[in-house]
């Protein structure tokens, strides 16, 4: 589990990039739209999603996610946050891009796409089925 986290900050990093790369190139109102406050807002929201899942990947170790019957590890919840945070924040990378967010000729719909069926698969929802499982 730990390692789909890093796996999904790595896609969000990536679409964090391609998205901060096209807004310094597309114009808007007679000026690049980085330059836009509400734009540059967005791009602060992705950027703190990102070093969030980051730092709660490099400040864990392997042991403190071992499952057990009684609930899995203690810094399951954090992972859990993370991943839906890096999820709910994709949704920002296509808006950066318009309509053409929706393009795969631009690949940020997969980023979308991934990062959101990582944090269904393994985040927190994931979590609670295997809690039903358990208790069951």
């Amino acid at each position: 589990r730990r390692w789909t986290l890093a796996l999904a900050a790595g896609i969000f990093s990536g679409g964090l990039t391609r998205a901060t790369a096209y807004a310094s190139e597309r114009y808007q109102g007679g000026d690049v739209i980085i330059r836009h406050s509400g734009l540059r807002a967005i791009l602060a929201k992705l950027q703190a999603a990102q070093a969030s899942a980051e730092l709660t990947f490099r400040s864990t170790v392997p042991s403190q996610f071992a499952e057990n019957r009684e609930g899995g590890g203690a810094f399951l919840p954090l992972f859990c946050d993370a991943m839906e945070s890096l999820a709910d924040k994709s949704q920002f990378i296509i808006q950066i891009f318009g309509g053409y967010g929706y393009m795969e000729d631009f690949t940020v719909e997969r980023v979308y796409r991934d990062v959101t069926t990582l944090a269904v698969a393994f985040g927190r929802r994931g979590f609670d089925r295997v809690q039903e499982h358990h208790a069951a």
